[in-house]
């Protein structure tokens, strides 16, 4: 029973590095659109074509969305770590997830995807990632059959 605690954690770890990846990926490519091709392309990466709602191309909307995509590929990498982490069997990760990670894919929900600015379909990958690792890292941390209580995941980390 404990070794599906074990995998739960471990998959859990998995869906946060892809989380991670993903926006790594996706904060990096959209400041080389904009470093090569300009601030519409820039805008037009995160999958919505609002290239004619830019009013002031490489003034304050154009720097903005610049930093939320460094921030984006910061997050990403911090999300990496954590995944790291997570699968040596540190609880603080998944806290740490939570509070850091969970907290912008939140705001990027409540600012971005509800009112529509990017389609779901588009925006909706990362805070599903986000939500299936924390559900099955808590799982395995914290479930009826934990691992998390008497060190077993860091044992079997290793392995």
């Amino acid at each position: 029973m404990r070794a599906n605690s074990v995998r739960m954690v471990k998959a859990g770890a998995v869906a946060l590095l892809l989380w991670g990846v993903l926006h790594v990926f996706f904060g990096m490519y959209a400041l080389v659109s904009l470093w090569t091709d300009g601030s519409a392309s820039m805008m037009g990466v995160f999958g919505t074509d609002v290239t004619g709602t830019i009013s002031d191309p490489g003034g304050l909307v154009t720097n903005v969305v610049a930093q939320h995509s460094a921030n984006l590929a910061i997050l990403g990498v911090f999300g990496i770590v954590l995944a790291r982490m997570m699968w040596q069997g540190s609880k603080l990760a998944l806290g740490l997830s939570v509070l850091v990670l969970g907290s912008a894919d939140v705001a990027f929900v409540i600012a971005l995807l509800i009112p529509g600015y990017i389609a779901l379909q588009d925006g909706l990958m990362g805070p599903m990632l986000f939500v299936a690792s924390t559900a099955l890292a808590g799982w395995g941390f914290y479930g009826k059959s934990s691992v998390a209580r008497d060190g077993e995941l860091a044992r079997r980390a290793a392995v």
